[in-house]
């Protein structure tokens, strides 16, 4: 059901809406239809599952006038809103909407495969050649007996008539043999052997034909989110003290400090939300980044209603595409207070002076623990990876107006001099139906074409 603004406010079926009415959106919602924003503030959409591209689209009101080509007013079907909240007039539903489209053109009538073009080209050709060599056969055997009548002189005897009769069914019967009836059925039962057999290697096959096309693939070009991988962003590992740790790890290696100068500034940074449904099944409504975050902070204890809009939190500076990060101020005690720092590893090192380790290399300066940094940061990137960074720093309170000062300081000077803590390593982990070999992997070349990899084998 949808809020839809058509003669008042109200909520109705999905089924219901057409063009033209005005539907509110917020966070978390999954639009219906196709159609246009009109009013709101900028929008994070989530359209991988029409596109199969995990990246956030940024949508604007139409009426904007910073079009730009990464931030547009369409909004399209089964897109999910991750963050903000606006309305937007409905243009197209069913199947005149992009879903709808995309589900006619997969219905559409599927074209013959090469085998069966080829098997039609083949009873053509051998219904042909069999007429003309039946009209070939035909014509021998009546000049034959035309001769033997002539030597004879027996032209009108009834022997003759009826060897004639006999060449005429002869030469109708070799065309009837000439037509392939049978091969159809034969490789019809070929391919339901060939199913069969696929079947109990665990691969299900929804069309016969499909394997013959499997027969002879030597190149597979697939999308990678959600495909290969279950487009759910998760943490994977945390950089922190020079180490990398599993999510396994965590608990018993992080000292109480680390943990919760690493995850409270997971959970106060965030405009995200994971909650455990009904079904036991962990929900995620916001960033997918953040939402991996805060499924790894609840797993580990931390109860994250505690966090959001806890009256501890004195300022919040909210992310956006240019500064990269986001910070947010919270009071941890009556005379201290911590500024804790989220987001893009290379914008938060440009805030920090220190990198906090429990032992510092006395030979390494700050530079050269930066550029160990940084060259962590490269060799994950390299592997996949995505990176977030956390920093912090505590400010002691002496009285009420230094509190005040540091709520309305410049935020250059409120981000300055922050203590690096170290990275949350995330990624999309493969589905768990897919399986790797060390043999399959020295046979496989697999290339990487802007979230679309080819397969294919090596030479």
């Amino acid at each position: 059901r949808q809020m839809c603004i058509r003669d008042s406010i109200k909520m109705i079926s999905n089924f219901d809406i057409v063009a033209g009415d005005i539907l509110e959106l917020k966070d978390g919602d999954i639009i219906p239809v196709d159609g246009i924003l009109i009013r709101g503030q900028t929008l994070q959409v989530d359209e991988s599952s029409l596109t199969g591209e995990s990246d956030v689209q940024f949508k604007i009101p139409y009426h904007s006038g910073n079009l730009k080509q990464n931030h547009t007013p369409f909004l399209l079907s089964s897109a999910k809103i991750i963050e903000g909240h606006g309305e937007m007039l409905v243009c197209s539903v069913g199947k005149e909407s992009k879903l709808g489209q995309l589900a006619d053109a997969l219905e559409g009538e599927s074209s013959q495969t090469a085998l069966q073009d080829k098997l039609e080209d083949l009873s053509i050709k051998s219904a042909l050649y069999g007429f003309y060599a039946s009209i070939l056969i035909f014509l021998v055997m009546t000049l034959h007996l035309f001769l033997d009548a002539y030597k004879d002189d027996t032209f009108w005897k009834l022997e003759n008539f009826n060897q004639l009769i006999q060449n005429t069914l002869t030469a109708l019967t070799l065309i009837a043999i000439a037509v392939q009836e049978g091969l159809p059925v034969a490789v019809s039962i070929s391919f339901a052997y060939s199913v069969q057999k696929m079947k109990q290697e665990n691969y299900l096959v929804r069309k016969m034909a499909s394997c013959e096309a499997m027969g002879g693939v030597n190149l597979i070009c697939t999308d990678k989110t959600g495909t290969l991988t279950t487009g759910r962003m998760t943490l994977h590992k945390i950089f922190v003290d020079d180490a990398l740790i599993t999510t396994a790890q965590i608990k018993d290696t992080l000292k109480p400090d680390q943990f919760s100068k690493l995850f409270h500034g997971i959970c106060y940074n965030t405009s995200s939300t994971v909650y455990t449904a009904e079904n036991g099944q962990i929900e995620h409504i916001g960033n997918k980044t953040d939402c991996a975050l805060l499924e790894a902070a609840m797993k580990c204890g931390l109860k994250l209603e505690s966090f959001k809009d806890s009256p501890k939190i004195k300022r919040q500076i909210g992310f956006n595409s240019i500064r990269k990060y986001m910070a947010t101020v919270v009071e941890i005690e009556p005379k201290l207070v911590r500024v804790f720092l989220k987001g893009a590893p290379d914008a938060i090192l440009n805030h920090c002076s220190q990198i906090e380790k429990s032992k510092h290399n006395a030979k390494l300066g700050l530079q050269d623990e930066m550029k160990d940094v940084k060259n962590m940061i490269e060799q994950l990137s390299a592997e996949s990876y995505r990176c977030i960074g956390f920093c912090y720093k505590d400010v002691q309170i002496t009285k009420e107006a230094d509190l005040e000062h540091l709520i309305s300081a410049n935020e250059d000077d409120l981000l300055k001099d922050m203590n690096f803590i170290g990275l949350a390593v995330i990624y999309d982990p493969p589905r768990a139906c897919l399986l790797y070999t060390s043999d399959a992997a020295d046979d496989l070349l697999c290339v990487d074409l802007g979230g679309r990899r080819i397969i294919k084998k090596k030479k």
